[in-house]
């Protein structure tokens, strides 16, 4: 793939990884409340972008609307971002289990550990 590097790369995550963070995040939160995204947002103006070009990684993202608000009080780019501050804790807790089983998994299993 080819993709323009002003102002920042393409932000291109590994699938593998990606579908492991929703495997396990199904199966701690409910797969009901997990969703893929695939290029909703054009990602070739995320920094973050510049990290994964350097170390391999993916991107997740935390839903952090208020039940009942607009969807644009989600998105930290819009102005009406507005997020629900109860979800970082949700966020903080799914990310460092996410990590872990990864980490428990990595001596001799498979960072797709199924659950």
């Amino acid at each position: 793939m080819i993709f323009p590097e002003v102002p920042f790369p393409a932000m291109v995550c590994p699938e593998r990884e990606g579908q492991a963070i929703k495997r396990y995040l199904q199966w701690t939160a409910g797969p009901g409340r997990v969703r893929t995204l695939q290029a909703a947002v054009p990602f070739s103006g995320e920094d973050f972008a510049l990290f994964l070009d350097r170390f391999p990684g993916t991107y997740t993202f935390l839903g952090v609307r208020a039940p009942g608000a607009a969807i644009e009080t989600s998105y930290p780019y819009f102005g009406a971002f507005n997020p629900d501050e109860r979800a970082i804790g949700h966020g903080v807790r799914a990310m460092a289990g996410c990590l872990a089983t990864r980490t428990r998994t990595a001596g001799g299993g498979s960072p797709d550990h199924q659950h």
